[in-house]
């Protein structure tokens, strides 16, 4: 369980680097600096999700809370990706704030699911495919 610990904050300060959020905001459809601010405020929710995850959780609770961590952040994605689609379809325009967004949010999964527990998050992915495709 101290090992999950350790990785857990290694990977807290991978993503809280914002290196990758950076690369994305240099993109030129996120040129105008407020988009920038929103793109770093909603990524900095997301950040100290994680920093009290591995701050404040009990050791005993770690695995149970980084689970229900990872399926908030896909239920984000997936709200993210159907506004996206929603936007494609209706208006013919693509969102690139909300593209950011998704894409950070993917980044943040494919960093836990390095350290989760490779039988329970096949669980989760499974269930979330389950619910995603019965809207």
């Amino acid at each position: 369980m101290h090992e999950t610990l350790s990785r857990l904050k290694n990977t807290y300060k991978i993503v809280s680097e914002y290196s990758y959020l950076d690369e994305l905001s240099g993109n030129e459809y996120i040129s105008n600096v407020k988009k920038k601010r929103e793109l770093r405020e909603y990524c900095y929710i997301i950040v100290s999700k994680l920093r009290d995850l591995t701050e404040k959780t009990n050791m005993h609770e770690l695995e149970q809370k980084l689970l229900d961590f990872w399926l908030d952040i896909r239920f984000e994605w997936m709200r993210l990706n159907s506004k996206m689609n929603f936007n494609q379809v209706v208006y013919n325009k693509s969102n690139p704030l909300l593209a950011c967004q998704a894409s950070y949010l993917t980044y943040i999964m494919l960093e836990l699911e390095k350290i989760m527990d490779k039988e329970k998050l096949d669980i989760l992915k499974e269930m979330s495919l389950t619910y995603q495709y019965i809207q």
